[in-house]
């Protein structure tokens, strides 16, 4: 009997740890624009091509660290490397000119892009650590995907939409100078976590 007891308590301290942590942890979608506005994709891989894309964003709640990040994407033939999300602050207006600007303010774990389908998907990327950097709300920021593998015709391709727009995506081919347009948005998600 007393052994019986000792294990379930063991086992409700367990669940109640459990539930904190997801508590804690539970994230707060920031901002994004929908996989229902995908019409195409913009390739990325190394030799001159698109290394970094992403999309300009707002914060505007308080008390938030970066959790995660989501772009929609499918690989053409085979690419090898790994992917990571970025995020900078932004220069410039929102909606006329909005790009990185400084080095990047966090990066995720790795994503291996082998993982990838011919086939659009959802793929998540997390920030651990020191890379659970605070949002400040009233902010701008960019998020962008990062990948410098691949090359002849073996990429990685992020979704993108047109309807509805917001904001601008940019895009850099060296992680120096980024370029902004106004003529798409980016498939993207950006959570956050309470501080």
């Amino acid at each position: 009997m007393k052994k019986t007891l000792i294990i379930t308590g063991i086992i409700l301290i367990a669940i109640s740890t459990f539930v904190l942590v997801r508590q804690v942890y539970a994230s707060t979608l920031i901002a994004s624009y929908s996989s229902s506005n995908y019409i195409d994709s913009l390739a990325m891989s190394s030799g001159g091509n698109n290394i970094y894309l992403g999309q300009d964003f707002l914060v505007s709640q308080s008390n938030l660290v970066l959790d995660s990040a989501n772009f929609y994407l499918y690989k053409s033939l085979l690419p090898t490397g790994n992917a990571y999300a970025t995020l900078y602050a932004m220069t410039g207006t929102y909606g006329s000119g909005g790009k990185p600007t400084g080095n990047a303010l966090a990066t995720s774990t790795t994503y291996d892009v082998t993982g990838l389908t011919g086939s659009s998907q959802t793929i998540t990327f997390n920030f651990t650590g020191a890379n659970r950097v605070a949002l400040t709300n009233g902010n701008y920021y960019c998020i962008e995907i990062y990948f410098t593998g691949g090359g002849s015709g073996n990429s990685i391709d992020v979704g993108y939409g047109t309807a509805s727009m917001s904001g601008d995506y940019n895009k850099s081919t060296d992680g120096i100078t980024f370029s902004a347009f106004q003529t798409k948005n980016i498939i993207f998600s950006v959570y956050g976590a309470s501080s």
